[in-house]
């Protein structure tokens, strides 16, 4: 298992906020970040995309992957070997009760590493 803590973007304040969350589990492990986004074809995003989190935690090692494909296999892959994969999960208050996105339901169910759902509004 290596030293690095996986997070899945997708653009939203939830993967922000995700995003924030695995960032200081990641400075308090002494981890590096990778954060795996939705790809949108531009290079320069994925190059820029780690900043605001570099710049909040100076130490942070962040690296920044485009997801093609399927988001939930591309999340467990950059999750394999990882110390933690961090996943959002929106706050949603149905009737019938709380309920979580396919991309979440397939990363807790087979992700081979240790798995953190943060939720958010």
């Amino acid at each position: 298992m290596s030293n690095r803590i996986a997070v899945g973007l997708d653009g939203s304040g939830a993967g922000s906020t995700a995003a924030d969350s695995a960032a200081n589990e990641a400075e308090l492990r002494g981890a590096a970040l990778e954060l795996v986004h939705e790809a949108d074809g531009l290079e320069a995003t994925l190059r820029e995309l780690p900043s605001p989190w570099e710049q909040k935690h100076p130490r942070l090692a962040a690296d920044a992957r485009s997801a093609i494909g399927q988001p939930a296999v591309q999340v467990l892959d950059a999750g394999s070997g990882a110390a933690l994969v961090v996943v959002g999960r929106r706050i949603r208050r149905p009737a019938l009760g709380a309920r979580i996105g396919p991309i979440t339901h397939a990363v807790m169910h087979h992700a081979t590493s240790p798995v953190a759902v943060v939720a958010h509004d």
